[in-house]
């Protein structure tokens, strides 16, 4: 991910999750687990795992999956991505957020009709004061 392209990013993250939820699903599975069995192992929701399994749930809490590790016995697997993956979310935030601030100075530096600062033009008519 790079700051001139936070999309894909968004793309990145969005397989990341994915990934995790099948590498979930398929734990869970090899496991011989329902859902239900693995909710209430876990003592988490059904619908919980469901949306987990297919990366819906990207804004889990970091202890769901360590449950997960716990429960399976994955040594940290769920966790590490996780992390790793929360991580990559707030670095792609904080590029989001500094490539807005960069435009909104860029276009905030002069008024385009006037070319005087926007300190010195009435808002919302566009004519100097």
């Amino acid at each position: 991910m790079t700051a001139s392209d936070p999309e894909a990013g968004v793309q990145e993250l969005a397989v990341g999750w994915w990934r995790l939820g099948r590498r979930l699903a398929l734990r869970r599975h090899a496991a011989g687990l329902t859902q239900w069995e693995f909710a209430y192992l876990t003592q988490w929701s059904r619908s919980t795992i469901a949306n987990a399994e297919i990366g819906r749930l990207n804004a889990a809490s970091r202890q769901f999956w360590a449950r997960c590790d716990e429960v399976l016995g994955t040594g940290g697997e769920f966790v590490t991505e996780a992390d790793r993956l929360a991580q990559l979310a707030r670095l792609r935030k904080a590029a989001a957020a500094d490539l807005l601030a960069d435009k909104e100075a860029a276009a905030v530096t002069v008024c385009g009709w006037c070319g005087r600062s926007p300190s010195l033009v009435r808002v919302g008519t566009g004519w100097p004061e």
